[in-house]
């Protein structure tokens, strides 16, 4: 099977491993996961190295935060990094017990022999055959440590899948949902799903570039819901200067830092009539609240360019029924 990686694949790898790839990207990852199996095998092998590096503390800082992020926050992916660590940890008490051994082992050979002790001067040959012993213990160590983690990762074959399935963090099981919410849907669908989200939601509609208006104030933006309420359609306005764009990217940010996600999106509506943006939000899954939402538009060519004046805040507030 050829395993050799493209040459611009181990960095897409890595930033997915590091959970920096947008919802299309990773989405793309994951599936030739589960249909290739030498990608696959790649995947794992570069989670190992990421994981090494991790422990030996040679990730970068944002690296670092990002990793921590992913890794720490999931008793899956935790125990992965927790056992890595204990080896290297074992392996290096061993490692140090050996070298630290080898002094006491040579003068027990000198007093058994009657020899006297090594020449002031030896030769390369005769100093590598001196430490060839505690060498070679801390060398099969680090051998242990790296077929125990190879062995580990493919005790199950299907085990990179189910992390895949059951080990996402909360943030990207909420940017599924939400793109499950507003993927694009002929007619019928977009009929059935409208009518679903009336039965238990709630709409607001956002002007771009609005400051967030004190509790009560008319300016301010709030969804008041009862508490169960499933979805919130918001509608948000986009200005003219917008229109150069064909789609937009919508990223949500809790006021007090709690929490993130984000949600690719299509324009309705035309130039004469005055575009917006419609979302679909599945309530249940997020906290009350103040939220600011930053609108990135993306060309023709897929780039993405923030704007300004695109930015929108919402209130979120649940109450008994």
């Amino acid at each position: 099977m050829h395993n050799e990686p493209d040459k611009d694949e181990l960095p897409l790898i890595r930033q997915y491993l590091l959970g920096r790839l947008d919802p299309p990207r990773r989405e793309a990852v994951e599936a030739r996961v589960f249909t290739d199996a030498g990608y696959r095998e790649r995947v794992e092998l570069a989670e190992a190295e990421l994981i090494d590096e991790y422990v030996e503390g040679e990730l970068a800082a944002d690296e670092r935060r990002d990793f921590a992020a992913r890794y720490l926050s999931t008793p899956r992916l935790r125990l992965e990094v927790r056992t890595v660590e204990e080896l290297r940890r074992r392996a290096a008490a061993e490692g140090a017990a050996a070298v630290a051994a080898e002094p006491r082992r040579a003068a027990a050979k000198r007093a058994q022999t009657g020899a006297g002790g090594p020449p002031a001067r030896r030769g390369l040959a005769a100093s590598l055959r001196h430490h060839a012993k505690p060498l070679l213990a801390a060398g099969l160590a680090l051998l242990f440590i790296s077929a125990a983690v190879l062995v580990w990762l493919r005790l199950e074959p299907h085990q990179l899948e189910q992390r895949l399935l059951y080990g996402r963090s909360p943030r990207a099981d909420l940017e599924r949902e939400v793109a499950r919410l507003n993927a694009p849907r002929d007619e019928a669908e977009e009929s059935a799903a409208r009518a679903a989200r009336s039965s238990a939601g709630a709409g607001v509609e956002l002007t771009p570039g609005v400051e967030r208006a004190a509790p009560g104030d008319a300016a301010d933006a709030t969804l008041d819901v009862p508490e169960g309420t499933a979805y919130a359609r918001l509608r948000l306005g986009l200005d003219p200067a917008a229109d150069r764009f064909q789609s937009f990217r919508a990223s949500f940010r809790t006021v007090d830092g709690g929490g993130e996600f984000e949600a690719n999106l299509s324009p309705a509506g035309d130039a004469a009539a005055g575009r917006h943006l419609d979302v679909t939000l599945p309530l249940l899954r997020l906290p009350d609240g103040d939220y600011r939402i930053q609108l990135h538009g993306r060309d023709a060519s897929g780039r993405l360019e923030e704007l300004p004046g695109h930015y929108y805040h919402l209130r979120l507030i649940r109450r008994p029924r």
